[in-house]
């Protein structure tokens, strides 16, 4: 993400030079994987399509990588919001000669979803998530669709999907019950504190400082 410096010359040098500190602070901590889908998933919920038109063109995730964070995201910020941002990647790809559709990734079906779904939220959460979805219509739709359809795709692992998960959560702001489970998640499943810390760091250019010391304060308490 920029500002043009010919119309706005201060805030693009301050905004760079902020960038960069981010950058150099939580430098030792993420790999330049958990970096990208960091920023996708920050971008992603901030809304920002100008920025997302930049990281296409900078990020270092591989295609199929980078369409399984927008489809992840579309369980948690919903199509209205994704299918944008879904088109300008798939005009991006397009445009530098990218066969299309993307191979597909999917291990589920209609038959399975809802089964292989429901593990996952106990392989996520633990035992207590055992029959979650037999509570109500949103608990059936979270394990056979939310859990079912994305969390079963390949090319990102729970790791990498839980922290994609927790700052589209943290990012979108106003869910913090849901945001704090998810920060639980991700420790249960390999990531530290340490490495949530350095995600909302390289999540706050894109969100701002409220939103961050929300994230903050919910990995503090956990």
């Amino acid at each position: 993400m920029r500002f043009d410096p010919t119309r706005d010359p201060e805030l693009a040098r301050i905004f760079k030079d902020f960038h960069d500190e981010v950058d150099r602070l939580e430098s030792s901590v993420l790999s330049a994987k958990q970096k990208d889908l960091v920023k996708a998933s920050a971008i992603l919920a901030a809304g920002g399509r100008s920025a997302w038109l930049d990281y296409l063109q900078a990020t270092s995730l591989k295609p199929v990588e980078l369409r399984e964070v927008i489809y992840q995201a579309t369980a948690y910020l919903g199509a209205g919001r994704t299918a944008d941002f879904l088109q300008d990647f798939n005009s991006y790809l397009g445009g530098r000669g990218t066969a299309l559709p993307l191979p597909d990734q999917g291990t589920t079906s209609k038959e399975d979803h809802l089964e292989k779904g429901a593990q996952a939220q106990i392989d996520l959460f633990g035992e207590g998530m055992r029959g979650f979805y037999e509570k109500g219509a949103v608990n059936y739709l979270l394990a056979e669709n939310c859990f079912g359809d994305y969390y079963t795709r390949k090319q990102l692992d729970y790791q990498e999907r839980e922290l994609v998960t927790f700052i589209l959560l943290t990012s979108l702001g106003c869910v913090e019950p849901q945001a704090e489970s998810h920060a639980k998640a991700n420790l249960a499943n390999g990531n530290g504190k340490d490495v949530l810390m350095a995600a909302l760091l390289q999540a706050l250019p894109y969100v701002g400082y409220p939103r961050t010391l929300n994230g903050i304060a919910i990995v503090n308490r956990i």
